[in-house]
């Protein structure tokens, strides 16, 4: 259809352009002349090369209707002048000329890229389906990529416009300090939804490399299997288009990786990044499963799973196996083995027990105690090179944790062992951790426990760190109990252990009772009592091959200790005082305190003696005062 209207301009417009020829064949025969004769030197009379370049210039320079057949009319006739030879080779420059200028429909698209793949290598055919599919593939990664800026540029544009009415808001409320409400890096809910699909681990790993050459190998594939093709080819368009989160994740930022790391962790719950800041953080806790496996009762332990659809039973496997990669009984082997990990400082071997047989459990360790070391000071070789032993110095030497020792204790004496700090010898614990500290601001630092069947490594007490709980293996029942009170509520130190007399007098009760499994997060705040036993699988959670009951293993996540504003006042005031009082500027924090401070204040004898003054009821005439 293109061509055939082609042909039809150019038979319109013929005789317009023979007319126009008329009014300027005259110049255009005395300029070809001018320059036949000012080149006969030139290999038999010719043109040449910047006479031809200046022909087709002025050609050019016509109006837009006569540039192609007006031109190439009147050339002719001039061309009927030169020589057999000149005739050759300008009209084959014409020729050439209109094939270039005539306009391509907008019909003929395929038409022209497959004759444009085809000039490159003549023998190969390609299908105009493959050439559409490519072209879908292409487009579909260029919106992938767009994605993330396009919904970012929205959230900043969103913050900018809403920016009035939050200022306008109650500044009184304590809810307007909490920083990360205004967060710069929201992103908006149906591009966190997606990505969060995604687990912690290809979150940290993926930058986009593995999954774009997946597609690629996929797509190669696809174009050496016609049947496959075909079905492509009826593929339905929303599929088609739909967004591959592996494909996103290697274009963000890594302040949206971090919070996408987050809103995966949380996602079980529905809960989203800013919903958990505004509800959960630092105020209650939140579980994160797939379900509630407490609510099955039935003692068939293989009929829950009969029971669930294929589809249920996909997003059962992929829930449970999605915090792997972290650590598991093999890694913690190898761990202690290659590492010499120490007693007292890289783990303890614990357990809550009753040891003392009077029915009462108490947390109790295993840890040899660390050995006593003598250690030269500088100051320890006298005068005439004598020892001085006044001069020498303690130092604490830990004992190297046998590996066989420790397994003995965990499979024999149902203890517990906790990695203290475990990623430093774990890289992907140290890029969880790394990114979290993006997201929260603040350090975070890990501890890991592994607990047998039916054991308990710890103590009711409350830890002076907010704490994200992942179950990595097995199961474990978890009662969790609100603060005692206001003044034990966000706490900066962690408390003692409670025993199980005063659980049962002070607590009102159980603010939660559930039982973790694989995949399962459980988030703490700070002040927040907890214990937790490991228990067997169950009669609600699906059976799964490779997944192991024999034990429960958890990487404890920490954050925000020592990271609140009495922290942070402790730390400024007494800087700020140091500088005001050695200022150049002022003498009044110099000044002497006014008479009779002591009585105005009414200070009492500790304080006073802080001070270094003595009571008032002291003599006068005692060393204090002369």
């Amino acid at each position: 259809m293109g061509k055939k209207r082609r042909n039809i301009q150019k038979g319109d417009h013929d005789q317009f352009n023979l007319d126009k020829f008329d009014d300027h064949a005259a110049i255009k025969n005395d300029h070809f002349a001018s320059t036949n004769n000012n080149n006969n030197n030139n290999g038999g009379g010719g043109m040449s090369r910047a006479a031809k370049k200046r022909a087709k210039k002025r050609a050019k320079n016509s109006s837009i209707v006569t540039t192609t057949v007006g031109t190439a009319g009147a050339n002719k006739e001039e061309l009927a002048k030169s020589s057999d030879a000149e005739h050759k080779s300008i009209l084959k420059q014409q020729s050439d000329s209109q094939k270039m200028q005539l306009p391509l429909d907008s019909d003929d698209d395929d038409d022209d890229v497959t004759a444009a793949i085809q000039l490159k290598d003549p023998q190969v055919g390609i299908k105009p389906d493959k050439i559409k599919k490519k072209k879908k593939r292409k487009d579909k990664r260029s919106k992938e990529k767009q994605l993330i800026s396009v919904k970012h540029d929205e959230a900043k544009m969103d913050d900018n416009n809403n920016m009035d009415e939050i200022d306008d808001d109650n500044n009184d409320d304590d809810d307007d300090l909490n920083i990360m409400n205004d967060d710069d890096h929201d992103i908006e809910p149906e591009l966190e939804e997606l990505l969060s699909t995604l687990t912690p681990m290809q979150i940290l790993l993926l930058d986009g490399t593995d999954a774009t050459t997946a597609t690629a190998a996929e797509s190669n594939e696809s174009h050496d299997d016609d049947e496959k093709e075909d079905e492509e080819a009826v593929m339905p368009e929303a599929e088609e288009a739909a967004i591959n989160p592996k494909h996103v994740i290697g274009d963000i930022t890594t302040e949206l990786r971090a919070r996408i790391l987050l809103s995966s962790l949380l996602s079980p719950s529905g809960v989203t990044v800013n919903e958990f800041y505004q509800q959960y953080w630092g105020k209650r806790p939140l579980l994160a499963a797939l379900d509630d496996i407490n609510e099955n009762d039935n003692d068939d332990d293989d009929e829950p799973s009969m029971k669930m659809s294929a589809e249920a039973v996909t997003e059962s496997a992929n829930h449970i196996t999605r915090l792997d990669g972290f650590l598991n009984r093999t890694i913690i082997d190898e761990m202690i083995r290659k590492n010499k990990l120490r007693y007292g400082l890289d783990l303890n071997v614990t357990r809550y027990t009753d040891s003392m047989g009077n029915g009462l459990r108490h947390r109790i360790t295993l840890d040899p105690p660390p050995k006593k070391k003598k250690k030269r000071s500088k100051n320890s070789i006298g005068v005439g090179g004598n020892d001085n032993h006044d001069d020498e110095e303690e130092e604490l030497e830990y004992i190297v944790a046998n590996p066989n020792d420790v397994w003995s204790n965990v499979d024999t004496s149902q203890c517990t062992v906790r990695l203290l700090r475990p990623h430093e010898h774990n890289d992907n614990i140290h890029s969880l951790l790394s990114v979290l500290e993006s997201e929260f601001g603040c350090m975070v630092g890990s501890n890991a426990y592994l607990t047998p069947l039916n054991s308990q490594g710890f103590a009711p007490h409350y830890d002076d760190v907010d704490v994200f709980i992942l179950q990595l293996e097995g199961y474990k029942r978890w009662r969790v109990y609100a603060p005692l009170n206001k003044r034990e509520t966000l706490p900066r130190e962690s408390s003692r252990d409670y025993t199980e007399k005063e659980m049962e007098d002070n607590m009102a009760g159980e603010e939660m009772d559930v039982v973790l499994g694989p995949g399962d997060v459980l988030y703490l705040p700070r002040g927040w009592i907890h214990q937790a036993e490991t228990v067997s699988r169950p009669s609600g959670a699906p059976k799964m091959d490779g997944v192991k009951d024999d034990h429960s293993l958890h990487l404890t996540v920490s954050a925000m200790q020592n990271w609140c504003w009495a922290d942070f006042l402790e730390m400024l005031m007494p800087e700020a005082l140091e500088s005001a009082a050695t200022s150049d500027k002022s003498t009044s924090l110099r000044e002497g305190l006014p008479k009779n401070f002591v009585n105005y204040y009414a200070l009492n004898d500790n304080q006073l003696n802080r001070i270094g003054c003595a009571p008032l009821s002291r003599d006068r005439s005692g060393s204090q005062w002369s």
